[in-house]
């Protein structure tokens, strides 16, 4: 490898270590590892001192420059407020949810007022979010809005593999979100704010250009069109075509993408080279297009980035034609996280990143397989006529194989990420994308010529029809592929998430196959390498069994609600209840619960306990039983009383899923040394009877005593203690601590060590401050979803080990009882007294 071009390479990787190490917060043992490298890269690659200090350097400016990006403050951070007023400007396009009837967009504030404080002369972006039915006016780019409501911090992740919501918005330079009440417009944007004016302008024309093209084209092709030519955030599809492009690997065309960019530099590039530019006129006509596109489209992320990249190659080829595309590619790389060292974070920086760089390494050693192919096809034809060597050119075996090389290799390095982040593969997405090629790059540059014709006086009547109905057709096309493959029963299959080494070892394998494939397979040294990464790849699925003769007790956060999970020493699964579903619809299970089970390769339970049919306990049933194996579910009754009870009774009976009703004091499941039992509580005339009346479970294991009281409180306890054991070591609060869950009686005749609550931000004043005085009083140590996140509990004979989920380091650390934890400010006790204060 040419040295020039390693050390470029080596630029951008050690500068991401750095700002990687700052994220993770290893900075001591990158710094060592850094040191290592060098001293190898010295030995082996002869790299000279100077070059190993330089890097030495990078990988300390990767650090502070992270640590300057992700430590901006200002003096709005991480305010919360019932009530604020904010005033400024929109700076995005609106991003309108039919579905979940919301408006989001981010916004820049230069003045607010909250908790009756006033702060001028500030510059905080806000996301805001607004209910669809209060808007009366549309929201436009560069738009001065003076807006109300609730201001709030975002959620961080509190449980291990939970998408981190608090952090994606972080790196869009956004710490809190106003949920609006109200609004009034103040002015649209004027000539003198240029950018933001332009910006207007520009979305103007789009959607002027789109209401041209929906007189000839109807939904859903109308929706997609939008979605591939301008990535438009004003119509979107569907949820069925949604659906359908997802399960079929097909969603990344409903917004235009990076792939766009290339396919309009790629149709334009063998445009020019038919009509014979010159090289450099070639690409100078090429970047404008590519520039064009992008103002067109209204600089969304994916699109800026994958056109600032193109267009930083494209300058290198014109200063110099034979410079190395990979080196350039990583200088690109290297340029834009020293712009912004967020981006690392992007997963669509990171799929336009390790894509790009697989088809620049891997497309070209495919295709030059061919070459002999084509040189005896070109032979055969070298007398026919233009036009038909034109055809030839188009048909040749080296351009057939690009067709099915490029789709393949960019599937390759994308399957790595998209199990890592969605925890899903859709098998048939190869195929998919390769049947989709031709028509994508079609209807990319047919969409971008007749947009650019449509402003045209003249051009916008007869031409656009005959744009639009040749689009139509590749549409429609595009529909019925999606269709086809997402009717496949396995057209998305859900997977565990791959961690670190699993998703470069299997770059490294593409990478050595295609070393492998240059060379023949006859190069023995490469081939050892590729069966030892192939081996190492496989070897990292095996799941070792890990018997260590331990009780866990895991309880998830999932906000004011009830999960729990148990693993027996025996290595089985029992689970206790399955969360709430979010305002979106979206349940517990599947944001949580059931990407903890995939990580943890668990697909079976034993046991499924819903305790009762309150939203809060079972909304998430559905979603566990359709990705895991339920062996028995316990319910209360056998009743439909609610919309989710009678979803819930009528899946089980068509699934035919063995489920019975809870009966009192018996064994639903036994190991050597453990024991689970299910209590119902005979509760009559009170008002709480559906909650008094849920299910309470009691673990016995050894001589340890968990009980789950559930919904259940003191009126519930009363009815079955005379089945309970005199001491409960863990103690679950029922309700969420509400009051009345517990007294101080009752705390005493079960002398818990341990106090359980699973509790979020809630209207409710849970946990109530009565329940909080008498476990203060009765020196009960409480371990709270709302102060620590996801805990584990883990026992074995007399000794517990107690973990949590560290916010920050987003990993499992040992709970300490003295420490004061360091939790988001709307879960906290003032927090929770100002809501409660300012309910009416």
């Amino acid at each position: 490898m040419n040295k020039v071009k390693l050390f470029t390479i080596l630029i951008t990787l050690f500068y991401i270590f750095g700002v990687i190490s700052y994220f993770y917060h290893f900075e001591i043992f990158a710094s060592f590892t850094v040191f290592v490298v060098l001293l190898l890269l010295i030995k082996f690659l002869d790299l000279d001192f100077k070059k190993s200090l330089i890097l030495y350097f990078i990988f300390f400016a990767g650090l502070i420059r992270a640590l300057n990006s992700f430590n901006l403050a200002d003096e709005l951070d991480n305010l919360i407020s019932n009530f604020a007023t904010i005033k400024g400007q929109i700076i995005s396009h609106s991003d309108v949810s039919i579905k979940n009837q919301k408006t989001k967009f981010f916004f820049r504030a230069d003045s607010a007022n909250i908790n009756q404080e006033k702060y001028n002369d500030v510059n905080t972006k806000f996301l805001v979010s607004i209910d669809n039915e209060i808007i009366d006016e549309k929201f436009e780019i560069g738009d001065y809005v003076e807006f109300s409501g609730k201001l709030r911090t975002p959620n961080p992740s509190s449980n291990p593999y939970q998408f981190d919501y608090e952090r994606y918005l972080l790196n869009k330079d956004v710490k809190n979100i106003l949920y609006v009440d109200s609004y009034k417009k103040l002015k649209s944007v004027d000539k003198s704010d240029k950018w933001y004016y332009a910006l207007n302008k520009f979305e103007k024309i789009r959607n002027k250009i789109i209401d041209k093209h929906a007189k000839n084209i109807k939904s859903p092709n109308l929706e997609i069109l939008g979605g591939i030519v301008f990535g438009s955030e004003t119509i979107n599809p569907d949820e069925e075509i949604k659906e359908n492009f997802k399960n079929s690997g097909l969603l990344h065309l409903l917004a235009a993408s990076g792939l766009n960019v290339a396919l309009i530099y790629g149709i334009w590039w063998w445009i020019a080279s038919l009509i014979r530019f010159p090289y450099n006129l070639s690409i100078l006509t090429g970047a404008i297009c590519v520039i064009l596109y992008t103002f067109m489209t209204g600089f969304p992320p994916s699109i800026l980035r994958a056109s600032i990249m193109l267009l930083f190659v494209l300058f290198g080829k014109i200063i110099d034609r034979n410079a190395n595309s990979l080196a350039l590619i990583f200088f690109v790389g290297f340029l834009m996280l020293l712009i912004s060292p967020k981006m690392i974070f992007d997963i669509g920086f990171q799929l336009s990143f390790i894509v790009t760089i697989g088809l620049v390494v891997c497309v070209p050693v495919i295709i030059s397989k061919f070459d002999n192919l084509d040189k005896k096809f070109k032979e055969k034809y070298k007398n026919s006529s233009r036009f038909k060597k034109y055809l030839i050119f188009l048909f040749s075996p080296s351009a057939l194989a690009s067709v099915v090389a490029v789709p393949l290799v960019a599937q390759l390095f994308v399957i790595p990420l998209q199990m890592h982040y969605f925890n899903n593969f859709a098998p048939f997405s190869l195929l998919a994308n390769i049947a989709v090629v031709p028509f994508i790059g079609v209807l990319s540059f047919l969409g971008f010529v007749s947009s650019i014709l449509a402003l045209i006086p003249g051009f916008d009547g007869i031409i656009i029809k005959i744009f639009d109905f040749i689009a139509n057709i590749f549409l429609t096309l595009l529909v019925k592929i999606s269709e086809f493959f997402a009717s496949f029963k396995i057209s998305l299959i859900s997977t565990y998430a791959l961690n670190i080494f699993q998703i470069f070892d299997f770059w490294i394998i593409v990478l050595f196959l295609t070393l492998n494939l240059k060379t023949n397979f006859k190069n023995k040294k490469h081939l050892i390498l590729l069966l030892v990464s192939i081996s190492l790849f496989f070897l990292s699925f095996i799941k070792i069994e890990n018997f260590k003769n331990e009780l866990e007790i895991m309880m998830f956060d999932v906000e004011n609600a009830d999960s729990f999970l148990i693993k027996t020493p025996k290595n089985k699964y029992i689970m206790i209840d399955a969360g709430k579903k979010s305002y979106k619809g979206t349940s517990s299970a599947q944001l949580i619960i059931n990407k903890y089970l995939k990580n943890k390769r668990i697909n079976s339970l034993e046991v499924l306990i819903i305790t009762h049919f309150d939203m809060d306990h079972c909304a998430g049933t559905i979603d566990i039983l359709k990705e895991n194996k339920v062996k028995q579910v316990i319910i209360q009754k056998d009743e439909a009383k609610s919309l989710i009870s009678d979803e819930i009774l009528n899946y089980l009976k068509n699934n035919k899923i063995n489920y019975k009703i809870a009966k009192n004091d018996e064994i639903v499941y036994q190991e050597k040394d453990l024991t689970f039992k299910t209590y119902v509580p005979l509760v009559e005339n009170n008002k709480n009877i559906d909650n008094e009346a849920s299910i309470v479970t009691l673990l016995n294991y050894k001589n340890k005593n968990i009980l789950f009281m559930a919904d259940s409180g003191h009126v519930g306890y009363e009815n079955i203690k005379t089945f309970l054991p005199n001491k409960i070591d863990i103690l679950k609060i029922g309700h969420h601590g509400a009051k009345g869950s517990i007294t101080d009686e009752m705390i005493k005749e079960l002398k818990p060590d341990y106090a359980l609550i699973s509790v979020g931000f809630n209207k409710f004043n849970h946990p109530h401050f009565s329940t909080i005085e008498i476990l203060d009083r009765n020196n009960i140590k409480t371990i709270s979803t709302k102060n620590f996140g996801f805990s584990k509990i883990i026992l074995k004979n007399d000794d517990e080990k107690i973990y949590h989920f560290n916010i920050e380091i987003k990993k499992l650390q040992t709970l300490r009882f003295i420490e004061k934890p360091k939790i988001p400010f709307h879960k906290n006790e003032f927090f929770q007294k100002f809501i409660q204060k300012n309910l009416n």
